[in-house]
């Protein structure tokens, strides 16, 4: 009996998945019909062209809780306000905390941590990073 369940339950699932995979297929179909017509375009205009050298351009996710640059800008500032140097941890828990974001897992802190340590390193000529025992603490430059 319970096998009979367990292979219904495996059946549905399967048939989702095929259905998913053949929707993706046919959008792919249209998309490389769609890149075929367009590098034809281009070499009517231009028959020396090469399109398959263009390289592709991939679309980034769209920022989770703060538009583009503001995020940089809240590290910074949090530095700025700061009168001692901060881990990449101390800054991620004060702007959590300013924005009231949800950090209440590892996973969720963890990500933020890195995110700062990104911005970090991204701004790394206006910084100055010291190592304290085990952890780095970053501040502005003077």
């Amino acid at each position: 009996m319970a096998e009979t369940l367990v292979i219904s339950a495996l059946s549905k699932k399967r048939a989702e998945i095929d259905g998913e995979i053949r929707k993706l297929q046919k959008r792919l179909n249209e998309l490389r019909s769609d890149l075929a017509s367009i590098d034809q375009a281009i070499r009517v205009f231009d028959p020396s062209a090469a399109p398959e050298l263009i390289l592709p351009k991939f679309k980034r996710p769209a920022p989770e809780y703060f538009r583009r640059g503001t995020f940089s800008r809240e590290v910074l500032a949090t530095l700025r306000g700061a009168d001692k140097g901060l881990t990449p941890r101390e800054i991620a828990e004060r702007v959590a905390t300013k924005h009231q974001l949800s950090t209440d897992t590892t996973a969720n802190m963890n990500k933020f941590i890195q995110r700062v340590r990104t911005v970090l390193t991204s701004h790394k000529e206006a910084l100055t990073c010291e190592q304290v025992g085990a952890a780095f603490e970053w501040r502005i430059k003077a």
